[in-house]
């Protein structure tokens, strides 16, 4: 996948596998992983065939995928944002995560923003984000792009847990 996407202070494109390394401490950090029902991850080469297993096969499989999202200001890679098909739903959604020093500064929006407006180019028709009941910041941000729960749901990452199943059209 060959495309990106500029916002003002982010720039979202594809991932590839030596992103490994930058993209590993969100795959570890507690609080970043708290909600989302992942382990975390017990080396750079796990997140690496994660990777390769997961957005980057996306990209080869739906045409699309989760973005990395790298601070244009220094060029570090601070998290995703982007689309994912979700089989158990026969669903798009739209997630996120940031390293923590990253919070609180608009910038899931602005990922949120960006990817909608890509979602759109797909003739996509809706779009869910499914949170965690007790992820407040993540519910916020889903509000705040257009977001409302449609539905309590199970997850296989977050077994006898009902998460919200926010959705919007586009």
């Amino acid at each position: 996948m060959k495309i990106t996407v500029e916002t003002e202070r982010l720039l979202l494109r594809a991932f590839t596998a030596d992103d490994a390394e930058a993209y590993y401490p969100l795959c570890v950090i507690p609080e970043v992983i708290r909600y989302v029902g992942n382990k975390p991850m017990g080396s750079v080469e796990e997140v690496r065939a994660s990777l390769m297993e997961g957005s980057i096969t996306d990209y080869r499989k739906y045409g699309f995928g989760r973005f990395a999202v790298v601070w244009k200001e220094t060029g570090q890679l601070i998290g995703f944002s982007g689309l994912k098909y979700m089989p158990p739903f026969a669903e798009v959604e739209l997630g996120y995560r940031l390293l923590p020093e990253f919070w609180g500064k608009g910038l899931a929006q602005e990922a949120g923003i960006a990817s909608i407006e890509f979602a759109r180019t797909l003739n996509l028709t809706k779009l869910i984000a499914l949170v965690h009941p007790d992820n407040e910041g993540s519910a916020n941000v889903a509000r705040k792009l257009g977001f409302i729960v449609e539905k309590q749901v199970r997850m296989d990452l977050i077994p006898g847990l009902d998460v919200n199943m926010f959705s919007r059209g586009l």
